[in-house]
């Protein structure tokens, strides 16, 4: 199991589907106690993991759906890749005793493995952004 806490939210993984439906049910009850809920349209089961491109292209025919960038974060996310990219290499680097990876061939192959840096989330004003219908007064 992997948890993952961004302020008041939370991200579980889980081995297995049935893994997470008990949890989830479990979950359930254990807030029913108290008399609280998970918010219907902010909880979901997404695939994840080493499979989760694989079979969500055979079963639905389309990429996971997986969230990573926010608003304000792309720094911080950029820096992030450019570490990870850099100690990847180093370590395929080290592998060979020729030192045969080059820069270019690994960016090739980079960008096919990872997914291009962008904010997905709309920020705070577009999000909150409230639009009225009918005899509601419009500021």
């Amino acid at each position: 199991m992997i948890i993952i806490r961004y302020a008041d939210d939370v991200v579980l993984g889980f081995e297995s589907k049935s893994d997470a439906n008990r949890y989830r049910a479990e979950l359930d009850k254990r807030l029913a106690k108290f008399a609280l809920n998970l918010h219907p349209k902010k909880t979901k089961l997404i695939r994840f993991g080493r499979w989760a491109m694989r079979d969500s292209k055979r079963f639905y025919g389309v990429k996971p759906a997986t969230y990573f960038s926010v608003p304000g974060n792309y720094k911080s996310l950029a820096y992030f890749f450019i570490r990870v990219e850099r100690l990847w290499l180093r370590s395929l680097r080290r592998r060979s005793q020729r030192n045969i990876m080059r820069w270019a061939r690994f960016h090739r192959i980079k960008m096919i493995i990872f997914a291009p840096i962008k904010v997905l989330h709309p920020y705070p004003k577009a999000r909150f952004d409230t639009k009225t219908q009918g005899r509601s007064p419009v500021c």
